[in-house]
């Protein structure tokens, strides 16, 4: 997978924690800026988000653990990788879900959930053509 901006090295670190919701211990919660990624964290524990990048680009010329970066396929372009601590009484943006970032989780997609799935009663479509007229 090439890494071209900092959207995909959002997409696979969210295909790799289940669209965010299973992180390495240690980690709260991650977010993503054109430039950075900022790692939440109770405690700093920087071995700890070393050893997640570590496992989520496994290339040495991709994440770079003594800079702590990741680098992009495009002129050696990075992100730096940043730890914030207890931010838990800081006022909290949720993203919007966006088209381009779908994921379904892997339970979502378990053959279990497709058989909750409820089946249509009725489906019923109507075509007009354009060139119908109205008569009294």
């Amino acid at each position: 997978m090439k890494f071209l901006s900092w959207l995909d090295v959002k997409s696979k670190i969210r295909k790799e924690t289940d669209n965010f919701r299973q992180f390495p211990d240690g980690i709260q919660n991650l977010r993503f800026y054109p430039d950075e990624i900022v790692v939440e964290q109770r405690i700093e524990n920087a071995l700890a988000v070393a050893e997640a990048f570590q496992a989520w680009f496994p290339n040495p010329d991709i994440y770079n653990s003594e800079k702590n970066r990741i680098y992009l396929d495009i002129g050696r372009a990075y992100l730096d990788i940043s730890i914030e601590i207890d931010m838990e009484n800081h006022l909290m943006f949720r993203e919007r879900p966006r088209f381009d970032t779908l994921y379904f989780s892997k339970i979502f997609l378990s053959s279990e959930a497709f058989g909750n799935v409820p089946k249509p009663l009725l489906f019923i479509t109507t075509k007009i053509d354009k060139d119908a007229h109205l008569y009294n």
